[in-house]
């Protein structure tokens, strides 16, 4: 979590390990950390590392801190974001154009009122929501969106397919 070598652990790992990738999971975040995890994403863009954006308890009203530090994160394009329903449309409400979020919103196709989160965890499946924004937020990185759930949606912004992944577990 050191700022001067997150970076560099990012790039020993990307040449080290065959089709490594690095994983920047904000679940315990302070702005040692945040800063820590900005530069390992921006060697990451600029050094084609995959990295995975784990954006936990994103779009939770009270931590306004924890939402701006993915939002700066996702601007060094993630090849995958991974979150539950509420945290991939709250991240995606942060980061994409208002014109796109106003949209969506007119054209709703399910409650977004009903989406809901409590702390790190969604009470909302990833059934139940208007993946149009997972969609969109795909779109505008270019990436991976996974949207885990009771059936995973998995949405790829580079190529536009989409896939959903359900699970043999109850």
């Amino acid at each position: 979590h050191g700022e001067q070598e997150a970076p560099q652990f990012a790039s020993i790992c990307a040449e080290n390990i065959a089709n490594g990738a690095v994983c920047i999971n904000v679940g315990t975040l302070s702005t040692h950390w945040a800063r820590a995890m900005e530069a390992t994403a921006a060697q990451c863009a600029e050094s084609n590392i995959p990295w995975i954006l784990d954006p936990v308890a994103v779009g939770v009203p009270a931590l306004q801190f924890r939402t701006d530090v993915c939002v700066r994160l996702v601007q060094h394009k993630p090849t995958v974001i991974r979150g539950n329903p509420a945290e991939c449309i709250a991240l995606a409400q942060a980061v994409l154009p208002q014109d796109v979020v106003t949209q969506l919103e007119a054209s709703k196709v399910s409650s977004f009122d009903a989406l809901e989160q409590s702390g790190a965890d969604s009470r909302s499946d990833s059934t139940q929501v208007d993946l149009r924004y997972v969609d969109a937020l795909a779109s505008h990185t270019g990436g991976v969106v996974v949207t885990t759930g009771s059936v995973d949606y998995v949405s790829c912004g580079r190529t536009g397919r989409r896939f959903l992944v359900k699970h043999d577990v109850p």
